[in-house]
């Protein structure tokens, strides 16, 4: 019996925040810290910070924007490329 092919989707976006990282949204968007560098960071517990997540899933869906928030963090962007992400997460916070 041959097994049937299922399409993903894959979503990269930088989530910012301060404070306890809230890993329970990690599986309700079905992602994942894109690096260990960003599993690193979401570890921190101090100052605001960025993480890139990679999302994937089955059906197309953006990031759970509205439940990020109610866990203080901040959906800030999507990306096409996670070298892109990466390089934002990079850049001064204001």
């Amino acid at each position: 019996m041959k097994a049937k092919s299922v399409k993903v989707y894959e979503r990269v976006f930088v989530v910012v925040g301060s404070g306890e990282f809230p890993l329970d949204m990690l599986h309700y968007d079905s992602a994942f810290p894109a690096t260990e560098r960003d599993a690193g960071i979401a570890q921190q517990h101090s100052e605001r910070r960025r993480v890139v997540i990679k999302s994937r899933r089955i059906a197309d869906a953006a990031p759970s924007i509205d439940r990020w928030a109610s866990f203080g963090w901040r959906v800030e962007r999507e990306f096409f490329e996670q070298a892109d992400a990466e390089c934002f997460r990079n850049e001064v916070l204001s």
